[in-house]
């Protein structure tokens, strides 16, 4: 099944695969565990685009993985000198939907 090959998926395979998700309004808490179980570790695989629909996702899903909200507002904090403005409006507004704030990004 795809949640046993999620690591084999590439950054963008995990990202499409939330967004689709999304929208479809389709949460599977299955594989939303085994994707909190793989992004933390992998975000430097993920493009600007993939991590920001990612977030985008979680925010269409209501889905508030702490772990993999603490990962990747962190890692939008640290990247933000090389993050469009487009990719970075579109990571608070993400992270806002979710009503979590991490002080170093904001």
């Amino acid at each position: 099944s795809a949640l046993e090959r999620l690591s084999e998926f590439k950054a963008q395979g995990i990202s499409n695969s939330m967004y689709s998700l999304a929208v479809l309004r389709f949460q599977s808490p299955q594989f939303l565990k085994s994707v909190s179980q793989h992004v933390p570790e992998r975000l430097e695989e993920f493009s600007e685009q993939e991590l920001t629909n990612l977030i985008y996702a979680m925010a269409l899903l209501r889905w508030r993985e702490q772990q993999v909200l603490m990962s990747t507002s962190t890692h939008v904090a640290a990247s933000v000198q090389r993050l469009t403005p487009r990719s970075i409006s579109t990571a608070l507004y993400s992270l806002a939907l979710l009503d979590f704030r991490l002080d170093a990004v904001c």
